[in-house]
C-alpha cells in the first residue's frame, strides 16, 4: 500500500469530496487545520495500493466546528493587600464563556503593565489571584486581567484596580499620628468612604476609629490623639479600608484594605530629683512610657561609684536601702538604659537626692 488520501465535503455525507491530504502508509492521523467557525465538514478516507490503482474507501463522518463562546464581560471587583503581605485580585467573569484562562498583568504607572502570572479558566465566579511579590509598604499598584480565548489569543480586559498605600507618622510633641493613604481605583460603583482602623503594640483592633469621606483629591490624612493611650509601647498601627458606593452594574458593594503602616511614639519620661523614704515619695522610680519594656534597666550609684540598686522591671523603685540596710542622705547617681518603640537603645543618666 502506497498511502491514504483524506477528503473533505462542506455539503453532504455523499459529497461532492475534494482531496485534503494524501499521507504515508504510516500515518494513521490528521489535523484539518483553518476550519471555518460553526460550519460542518464531512471526511472520508482511502488506502491506495502500491499501484496507485485500486482503492479502499472508510466510512464517513461529520463534524461541526463550534464557535467558541467568548466572554460578555470580565470585571475585577477589587485589589486589596491581605494579611498585609500581598495583594489578592477578585475577578467576577462570565462563567458561560469558553476561553484558556487569564493573564494578570501589573503597573506602577498605569502605562507599562507587565504579566506577573495566570489564572485558569473557572465553572465559578469570581475567580481569585494573589501576588505576593507585590511591596506592598512602599509602592500602590494598579492592576488588570486579560481573558484568553480558545485559541490563547487575548481577549477583553478588565477594569484596571489599583491598591491602597497608607503611611504613618508621628509627633511627639503634641502626641498624634498622622494617617496618609492614596484613593483606590476603581469601582463601579466609586468609593463612597474610608475606614480607618488603629493598632496598638502590634494588636490590631477590628473596628474603626474613623470614616473618611471620599474627595477624590488621592491625598488623604487623618490626624489620631494617642495623649491617651500611655500604657503601651509607642507603636501604633493603622490601615484604611475603602468602601464601595451604589451604581455597580453587578449588584456588588465591595471593599479593598491598604497595607498597615506603623507610627513610633518617642519614649516619655518622668525622673524625680529628690525623694524621702518615710515622705510620701516613699520610692525613687522613674515615671515613663512608650517604649520597649523587653529593654530596660534602671541603676542607682552612691558616691563612690557603688551600685546600690538595680532592676530590670519597669514598676519597681529604689526605696532608699542597699541589701536592707538604709543610705546615708546625699546625692545618688541614676542611669537608665532602654529602647525606644523604634528598637533604638539608649542611655539617661541623672542624680537624685535622698532625703531623711
Amino acid at each position: 500500500m502506497s498511502g491514504y488520501k483524506i477528503y473533505q465535503s462542506t455539503t453532504s455525507l455523499i459529497g461532492p469530496y475534494s482531496l485534503l491530504a494524501t499521507v504515508s502508509a504510516t500515518t494513521l492521523t490528521y489535523t484539518a487545520a483553518a476550519l471555518a467557525p460553526s460550519t460542518t465538514y464531512y471526511f472520508k478516507v482511502e488506502a491506495v495500493d502500491a499501484t496507485q490503482t485500486r482503492t479502499v474507501s472508510s466510512n464517513r463522518i461529520s463534524f461541526y466546528s463550534a464557535t467558541p463562546i467568548p466572554p460578555a464581560f470580565i470585571y475585577l471587583r477589587k485589589a486589596s493587600v491581605i494579611n498585609d503581605s500581598k495583594v489578592q485580585l477578585t475577578c467576577h467573569i462570565d462563567v458561560s464563556a469558553i476561553g484558556l484562562g487569564y493573564k494578570i498583568f501589573r503597573s506602577v504607572d498605569n502605562v507599562n503593565f507587565t504579566q506577573i502570572g495566570t489564572a485558569p479558566s473557572s465553572p465559578t465566579s469570581p475567580i481569585v489571584y494573589n501576588d505576593p511579590t507585590a511591596l506592598i509598604d512602599s509602592k500602590s499598584y494598579y492592576y488588570k486581567l486579560v481573558n484568553i480565548d480558545s485559541c490563547g489569543y487575548d481577549g477583553i480586559e478588565t477594569n484596571i484596580g489599583k491598591t491602597i498605600l497608607t503611611r504613618a507618622l508621628s509627633d511627639s510633641q503634641t502626641m498624634t499620628n498622622t494617617v496618609y493613604w492614596t484613593d483606590y481605583e476603581t469601582w463601579q460603583g466609586n468609593v463612597l468612604s474610608y475606614n480607618i482602623y488603629r493598632g496598638i503594640d502590634g494588636v490590631l483592633d477590628p473596628t474603626p476609629i474613623a470614616n473618611v469621606p471620599f474627595t477624590g483629591s488621592n491625598a488623604n490624612s487623618y490626624v489620631d490623639d494617642v495623649s491617651t493611650f500611655l500604657d503601651g509601647q509607642g507603636v501604633f498601627n493603622y490601615y484604611v479600608q475603602a468602601l464601595e458606593g451604589m451604581g455597580n452594574t453587578y449588584g456588588f458593594t465591595d471593599s479593598a484594605f491598604s497595607n498597615v503602616a506603623d507610627a513610633f511614639q518617642d519614649p516619655i519620661f518622668f525622673v524625680p530629683n529628690a525623694f524621702k523614704p518615710s515622705g510620701v515619695n516613699t520610692v525613687f522610680i522613674p515615671v515613663s512610657t512608650f517604649f520597649d519594656l523587653t529593654d530596660y534597666e534602671f541603676m542607682v550609684f552612691n558616691r563612690w561609684g557603688l551600685k546600690v540598686f538595680s532592676t530590670t522591671n519597669v514598676n519597681e523603685g529604689w526605696d532608699g536601702t542597699n541589701g536592707g540596710v538604709k543610705q546615708e542622705l546625699g546625692i545618688y547617681v541614676y542611669l537608665l538604659r532602654y529602647k525606644n518603640s523604634k528598637g533604638e537603645y539608649f542611655e539617661h543618666k541623672g542624680t537624685v537626692t535622698l532625703i531623711r
